[in-house]
Parts: structure tokens; C-alpha cells; sequence
């Protein structure tokens, strides 16, 4: 944790398995000290529902992708993105369930607030709006190449 955030009044859960386990029952809630420079909330069940403020991040204990599914199917036109912190053939098995969900971008946690220029947004290419794509198809493109070079001899 950094110096900036301050240090984190955790509300009687001392480590992380008990935090673990004050997540299966009723919410329990870390915050900054005498100030909201932060928030974590962390709850047993997955579901999807708007967040009460800027710097509160929701925890939600889940058995598994098809809680996550099923709480975010109904909503998921609002899902501009999902933070997935696994590697190897795992990231690759909860991406494909992700996705054919229709999230539109998976990244690190750390990424995501952080897009590429090129990548999307919603789903759609950032850069498309600017982009005037010209096409010229059949027998018009031959005719209108210049002549390819020939060798000269000496």
C-alpha cells in the first residue's frame, strides 16, 4: 500500500483469511481512516449494480465464471470492460466465457484504465469515427497501376 493511501483501518478483520471469510455473510467494508480517500467493499455474492462513488472498489466472492455470468448477463450492455488477473490456459478459458458474454475488453487490473489508442471502446474501434475507408475493386485496379519497371540492359 502506498504512503499516499494511508493506512488501511480494516474494521476488525486482521488478515487476509478472515477478510476471506467476512466476505461469505454480511458486507464488510475497509475504508481509509477518518477520510473517504478509499474505499473497499467486500461482498459474498455476485451481482451487478452501480458503485456509490469514485475510489470505492466492490470485492465479490464467487464460486467460479458462471456466478460472474449470471449476475452480469442482464446488464452486460454496461460492461465496458473486465479486469481478469489469471495467466496461462486459464486466462484463456475465463477470456472465452467473457467474451462470449459480450464484454468487449479484458485486461490486467492494473490496464484498465489504461486502454491502447487502437483498441476499442463499447466494442468499437476508438479511431473508426476518423477513418474514411476507399475501395477500388475488379478490373479498374489493374487498368490503373502504372506499368511495372523493366530491366535495362548495358
Amino acid at each position: 500500500m502506498s504512503a499516499r493511501a494511508g493506512r488501511m483501518s480494516t474494521g476488525g478483520v486482521a488478515n487476509a483469511g478472515e477478510a476471506d471469510a467476512a466476505s461469505r455473510g454480511a458486507p464488510r467494508v475497509l475504508e481509509s481512516p477518518r477520510a473517504t480517500t478509499w474505499t473497499v467493499v467486500l461482498e459474498d455474492r455476485a451481482r451487478f449494480e452501480p458503485g456509490p462513488a469514485h475510489r470505492t472498489v466492490r470485492i465479490h466472492a464467487v464460486d467460479g465464471p458462471e456466478e460472474v455470468v449470471r449476475a452480469l448477463q442482464p446488464s452486460i450492455r454496461y460492461v465496458e470492460a473486465i479486469g481478469l488477473e489469471a495467466r496461462g490456459p486459464e486466462r484463456v478459458r475465463l477470456a472465452g466465457v467473457f467474451t462470449s458474454l459480450g464484454v468487449p475488453r479484458i485486461a490486467p487490473v492494473g490496464q484498465l484504465q489504461r486502454p491502447s489508442p487502437l483498441g476499442t471502446h463499447g466494442g468499437v474501434r476508438r479511431l473508426l469515427p476518423f477513418v474514411t475507408w476507399s475501395s477500388v475493386e475488379g478490373a479498374a485496379i489493374r487498368k490503373s497501376m502504372p506499368p511495372k519497371p523493366t530491366k535495362r540492359r548495358r
